[in-house]
């Protein structure tokens, strides 16, 4: 019984690894314009770095006001 369940999601993985393969490979073809323009779309509408820069900055702020290490 559990040889059938692991059969079942090999065939998943075989499946959606073989789409996913097969739209890289048209994209490739394509000169890579879907990818660079999904990646234009993702920068324009999520930046991850400039929200990590502020979550970091906020947290160092926040520790400063709460610990002092300056003082002896």
């Amino acid at each position: 019984m559990d040889e059938l369940i692991i059969v079942a999601y090999l065939k998943k993985v075989a499946l959606f690894a073989s789409i996913l393969s097969i739209l890289v490979g048209l994209d490739l073809l394509s000169g890579a314009k879907i990818i660079s323009n999904l990646k234009k779309i993702l920068d324009m509408s999520f930046n991850l770095d400039k929200i990590i820069v502020r979550a970091s900055s906020l947290f160092r702020k926040t520790l400063d006001t709460y610990v002092n290490f300056d003082d002896n």
